[in-house]
């Protein structure tokens, strides 16, 4: 096997060494291991289950924006609920696990009865819209009202509301809202959701930690089409599928806000720096660079002045002029 662990492992490729090396560096293993070092004689040098943990650590500390199938696609194919899942959600013992578990079945020795066993018939293509209506298509009309109007409402009805249109109690409302919950969880926990899981991966590697809220509806032309079930675009529903996300002034930020904020914040600590430089620095959180600069821009005491990153509140007749 001539693949290193960089090559199934893409943020490894864009994130900086000095993030990885004090995480992965093994003395039993070369410098760079995860880069230069097939993965089969890293694994025989120190273990699989050694090289995963390294890995279940890295995407603790440095891929926490991204969903565990956006760190190992290969866990999409393996295990696809869990790849739409964050690696703080589940822990580190779990996806410790579930990375072994990839590399074992990727080291195992290939022969025809493995390879049949692992192949299933492949799924015709249909639109996405008509498989999200699959999941609605057999409730009530009270339960796609609820569904429509709270679960995945831009202004979310109250119980309160809801009790008195159906004439029920608020406890009866919030029963069904359950139940809808682990309706749309069961469905996406099979293999009839794969397409939309996928999907929802390469979304979360397209938004990446940060974006302007507006790029989810324009993602993809069918994330505006309205779905017949609920009369609501498809973008509403797939929001709700993008977990570890929040909406913060106009922007989808993966994790907390402030402390993405404040990591921004940080890299302009010794002073200005050049845009372009500034643009280079922030995609290294995981921010896309077509995005950087309003990024930077919507950041409190951070300016865009003269094509460099100020820190602010600041005098600008003081300010040092970049040489």
């Amino acid at each position: 096997m001539n693949l290193s662990l960089s090559d199934i492992v893409p943020p490894l490729r864009w994130t900086s060494p000095g993030q990885v090396a004090p995480i992965a560096t093994d003395p039993r293993l070369p410098e760079a291991w995860w880069q230069a070092l097939p993965l089969d004689r890293a694994c025989a040098a120190i273990g699989t289950s050694e090289v995963a943990g390294r890995l279940a650590d890295l995407a603790l500390t440095c891929w926490g924006h991204l969903t565990l199938g956006d760190v190992l696609p290969l866990l999409r194919f393996t295990d696809p609920a869990a790849s739409v899942r964050m690696s703080e959600g589940l822990g580190r013992e779990a996806v410790h696990r579930l990375f072994t578990e990839v590399l074992e079945r990727l080291l195992e020795p290939v022969t025809p009865e493995s390879v049949a066993a692992r192949t299933r018939p492949a799924r015709p293509d249909r639109p996405l819209p008509e498989l999200i209506d699959e999941v609605f298509a057999d409730l009530d009309e009270r339960q796609r009202a609820i569904a429509r109007d709270r679960l995945y409402a831009s202004q979310r009805a109250t119980l309160d509301d809801l009790a008195q249109r159906f004439s029920v109690t608020r406890e009866r409302i919030r029963q069904i809202e359950r139940d809808l919950r682990d309706h749309v969880e069961a469905w996406l926990a099979g293999e009839g959701a794969a397409p939309l899981v996928a999907h929802v991966s390469w979304l979360r590697g397209r938004l990446g930690s940060a974006v302007p809220a507006d790029d989810l509806a324009a993602a993809v032309p069918w994330h505006r089409t309205d779905l017949a079930t609920l009369g609501i675009p498809a973008w509403r529903f797939v929001r709700t599928l993008l977990t570890g996300y929040e909406q913060v002034d106009g922007w989808l930020v993966a994790g907390g806000a402030d402390e993405l904020r404040e990591k921004t914040r940080q890299l302009f600590a010794d002073g200005p720096r050049p845009l372009e430089e500034a643009v280079t620095l922030v995609s290294q959180l995981g921010i896309r660079e077509d995005v950087a600069e309003r990024w930077l821009v919507s950041v409190p005491q951070l300016r865009v002045f003269e094509n460099h990153v100020v820190p602010w509140p600041r005098s600008v007749n003081n300010m040092v002029q970049p040489g």
